[in-house]
Formats: structure tokens, sequence, C-alpha cells
């Protein structure tokens, strides 16, 4: 059993997009994973935008109620699992950025849903083909056989589809997660990288 892992997960900040998270962390064998969720947007090049560039406030843009939840559910169910997490900015535009960035946060596995379609908006831009050429294995995680639920949907019962499937009941506490579960204080975020 390896005694520490830490993966990357590409977000587009729907609770959707968290699925993939929880498959991985049902899939790995390891008392602690330490998760990275990456989202890929253009920086803005004009003086005054980079003058007050400031990561932590594009993710608590990007961050919505939804989404919060979702992690804290995830947090909740997986705390003995779960070590430390942080969100990530991308702003590279070449797979050696990409690759640094990789090996910077020290990641060892990367996991991308196959055939799920990342709703991105503004200037943020897919990061599958980074993945796909990284230099750290990327694994493709399919859900979208589990239910017949559209991509469309965004709900957080899509965080508990495996155990609805198999039979298992969801409990309510797991449903409500702790207010104090899910801080964005701790969270960083890679100031640029090219």
């Amino acid at each position: 059993m390896i005694e520490r892992r830490k993966i990357l997960i590409p977000t587009d900040f729907r609770v959707s997009s968290l699925h993939t998270l929880r498959l991985a962390l049902e899939e790995i064998d390891a008392p602690k994973v330490d998760v990275v969720l990456l989202y890929g947007t253009t920086l803005d090049t004009s003086i005054t935008e980079m003058l007050f560039y400031s990561p932590r406030r594009i993710i608590a843009d990007l961050l919505t109620d939804d989404f919060r939840e979702g992690i804290s559910i995830l947090v909740n169910r997986f705390e003995s699992k779960i070590g430390d997490w942080q969100i990530e900015l991308f702003h590279g535009y070449r797979q050696r950025a990409f690759d640094t960035l990789l090996n910077t946060l020290e990641v060892n596995t990367c996991y991308m849903g196959r055939s799920y379609p990342y709703h991105l908006t503004g200037d943020a831009f897919d990061l599958t083909p980074f993945l796909q050429k990284s230099v750290v294995p990327c694994r493709e995680v399919d859900w979208a056989h589990e239910v017949d639920i559209p991509f469309a949907e965004d709900g957080l019962e899509s965080l508990f589809l495996q155990s609805v499937l198999h039979g298992q009941p969801v409990s309510e506490s797991a449903t409500r997660p702790k207010e104090t579960d899910f801080d964005p204080e701790p969270m960083t975020a890679c100031s640029s990288r090219f």
C-alpha cells in the first residue's frame, strides 16, 4: 500500500465535475490522498488587470454555494482519506508549462472524466489536451454509464449515485455537511503558469 498520494482533477466549478474526484477517492488504495482541483483560464494581459491580479479573488468568484457544499460533502464522506486539498489556476499555453506545474505540485496521478462535457465560460479552457500528454500518468474514469441523469443537471445527488445504485442508503447526516468542514481560506492558487 502506498503511504500518500497526490492527485489532480480538472474542474469547471460545477458539482458534477466533483463526481470524478469521488470515483478517484474510492479507487485509490492509500491512507491519505492530497487533492488538487485545477481550472484552466487565460490571463488578462492588460496592465491594470495584471497589477491587481488575485488568484484568490478569481477562485472566490468562480465558487458557487453548490460547489462549496459538494466539496464539503466529499470532505465529510472521505474524512479519513483526504489529506490536504487545494484549488489551483493554470494560465499556460504550452505542455511544458503544464508539466512543470504538475512537477511543482508533486502530483502522482491525474484523473479526468472521459465523457464529461466541461461547461466553460469566459476565458476558461479545457485541460484535457494537456492531461492526455502530461508526464504524469492520467486515468480516465467514465461515470456517465452509472445514471441516466443528463450532464446538464448539476445537482448534489450526483455525489451519491454509486451508493444509490448499489442499494446503500444515504444517511441524512451525509447529505447535510457540517458548516466548518469547508473553509476556502486555506486554498492556494498559482499566481501564473506560462
